[in-house]
């Protein structure tokens, strides 16, 4: 498991993403307790050079997110699997 020397303590999403320009990584880590969400920034060389906490409401099960030049942007999306009744 990558952990970049032990900072990185929980899962992130998959869908890690990879500035062409700046060679940092962006991911983030979504937890089951406040604060919910962590934002990490990773340098080209691999080491965690930010990190933003991010309260949520509640636990969510982030898939994806997006960079810009000037943003990331992360999306709490509802989900729902099955039918509801109404």
């Amino acid at each position: 498991m990558l952990d970049y020397d032990k900072k990185l303590t929980q899962s992130s999403t998959t869908q890690l993403k990879v500035d062409p320009f700046t060679d940092e990584m962006f991911t983030v880590a979504y937890l089951h307790a406040l604060p919910y969400i962590i934002y990490y920034v990773i340098a080209g060389d691999g080491v965690i050079c930010n990190s933003v906490l991010i309260t949520n409401l509640e636990p969510i099960a982030m898939h994806d997110f997006v960079i810009t030049n000037n943003y990331s942007i992360l999306m709490d999306l509802l989900g729902i699997v099955g039918q509801r009744k109404y």
